[in-house]
């Protein structure tokens, strides 16, 4: 398991950037001192090889600045996964985690989050476990809004453990 001694022997961490920089040539990697660690991944998120195991930067840095790896969730604040600064991470539980899929989208015109027109009524929907639940099709968006809510509560008690 990768230490805090250990990380900071190979690289610093800038808050204010989000960076990881090296600071000691490593034999058999191609990255010289001063240059920044890491690679942005398929999915946006940069990550690292340290010691034939790959970590996520922003992971990397609660190490850094901790002295612990995180056992929880770590969160990007704005959503993009490229921003590693200290400022936008943030400790969460799955569930909270995994409620960033249940926002107000811009082109959403209920004023509701989970809730949209759909022929002529209005159908409420929550995403639980990266998969979307249909609630139900109701007359008004605040019955459909009501409906989301309900759900939301009885699922947070089972997903955040």
């Amino acid at each position: 398991m990768l230490t805090q001694e250990r990380l900071k022997q190979l690289a610093t961490y800038n808050p204010e950037t989000g960076l990881l920089v090296c600071v000691k040539n490593r034999k058999g990697s191609k990255n010289k001192i001063g240059d920044t660690l890491g690679s942005v991944n398929k999915v946006g998120y940069f990550e690292v090889q340290i010691d034939n195991r790959r970590y996520f930067v922003h992971r990397l840095a609660c190490l850094y600045l901790t002295g612990t790896m995180p056992n929880g969730v770590v969160d990007l604040i704005n959503r993009n996964p490229s921003v590693d600064r200290w400022a936008n991470l943030r400790f969460v539980t799955q569930f909270e985690n995994s409620d960033n899929a249940n926002r107000l989208a811009e082109r959403n015109s209920t004023g509701y989050v989970g809730v949209h027109r759909w022929n002529g009524k209005y159908r409420a929907k929550i995403v639980i476990k990266q998969k979307q639940v249909h609630l139900g099709t109701f007359d008004d968006a605040l019955t459909a809004a009501a409906a989301y809510q309900v759900a939301k509560k009885q699922h947070q008690p089972c997903l955040e453990g």
